[in-house]
């Protein structure tokens, strides 16, 4: 069995629905998370596109990296919202103790 050796002037290669094999691009990539990213305030697009370009290899079917893309981006969308969350919360609790409440005191109240 022959030893097969990548040269680097050698293409990645992605393979498309329709099964045709294309060299990478990774502006296309990018430009197309940036689309689909349009309206999304809670999704950076650049950093969505670095973290999928970092997962392309030789072979890598588009809707693979538009399955990661999406999953990626709720991830990210998720962890966001979490903390916002926590930092809503912690001010509330702030604001309470500045007027002299204590939120031990706002569980009691509410459990009545």
């Amino acid at each position: 069995m022959e030893d097969i050796v990548v040269s680097m002037y050698d293409h990645m290669y992605v393979t498309k629905r329709n099964g045709d094999r294309v060299p990478v691009s990774f502006n296309e990539v990018s430009t197309r998370i940036q689309r689909l990213a349009e309206g999304l305030p809670h999704v950076n697009p650049d950093l969505v596109s670095q973290k999928v370009c970092s997962q392309i290899h030789d072979g890598i079917k588009t809707s693979e990296l538009d399955e990661f893309a999406a999953e990626l981006a709720a991830a990210l969308a998720d962890v966001l919202a979490a903390a916002a969350s926590t930092i809503k919360s912690h001010l509330a609790t702030s604001a309470l103790e500045l007027i002299g409440v204590v939120p031990v005191d706002v569980c009691v109240v509410l459990h009545k």
